[in-house]
């Protein structure tokens, strides 16, 4: 986690090997899973997404690693953030 002045970066990383690169543009769209039809529906990506950017005002990207994938969410500050034993608070540009 990194916090900026306006913003606060939270990257979210695995060593599953990530995944296939033509996936990758289509992570986030609904419908769309690299599981099993029996292991999801492919909508809690397209949710995420539609939240952090709707609601939040931010991003989510994902991208393959030498290791797995690394998904990065960016979300607007309203003021300077406290992080107090491990915990962020801050608040959200409500603009």
């Amino acid at each position: 986690m990194h916090v900026g002045e306006n913003e606060v970066y939270i990257t979210l990383a695995d060593n599953a090997g990530g995944v296939l690169v033509s996936d990758l543009p289509m992570l986030y769209e609904p419908y769309f899973s690299t599981k099993s039809k029996h292991k999801g529906m492919g909508l809690g990506l397209s949710i995420a997404k539609m939240i952090i950017e709707q609601h939040y005002r931010g991003s989510i990207t994902s991208n393959n690693t030498a290791d797995g994938l690394s998904t990065i969410l960016v979300l607007p500050l309203k003021r300077a953030c406290d992080i107090e034993d491990g915990v962020l608070n801050y608040e959200f540009d409500d603009e």
